[in-house]
């Protein structure tokens, strides 16, 4: 495996502190160096620093612990559960959320707004 060299630019460096904030500095490290050290992985790890983390979920226009409860919501109605562990468990460990938000969350994403979508369209057709 070759190894991969970031370009550290500014939003790249925007990004991977942010990540850091929301998923905690050890996760953010050790994933990080995942893609440095393969230059497979490298390139996607640098267009997710850069545009995920410096671009989208650095905007202004809403607080972390919203983007948060949001990305869990997609995440869960999308059923990636891997990346659902790794944000709940951010989102309480790292602050600002609590686990019955997060409960909160669930309900809405998956029966609501994915399930009971579906029915209604069904009952459309």
């Amino acid at each position: 495996m070759t190894e991969f060299t970031y370009d550290e630019n500014e939003d790249f460096v925007r990004g991977r502190e942010l990540r850091g904030k929301v998923l905690g500095s050890e996760y953010n490290e050790r994933t990080t160096q995942v893609g440095a050290e393969d230059d497979f992985m490298g390139p996607l790890r640098q267009l997710s620093g850069e545009f995920v983390w410096g671009k989208i979920w650095s905007r202004p226009g809403l607080d972390i612990k919203t983007r948060r409860l949001i990305n869990i919501a997609m995440l869960a109605a999308l059923n990636r559960q891997p990346e659902v562990t790794t944000h709940v468990r951010a989102a309480i460990e790292e602050g600002g959320v609590t686990k019955e938000e997060v409960r909160e969350v669930f309900p809405m994403a998956v029966t609501i707004t994915k399930e009971f979508i579906k029915a209604t369209q069904s009952m459309m057709t």
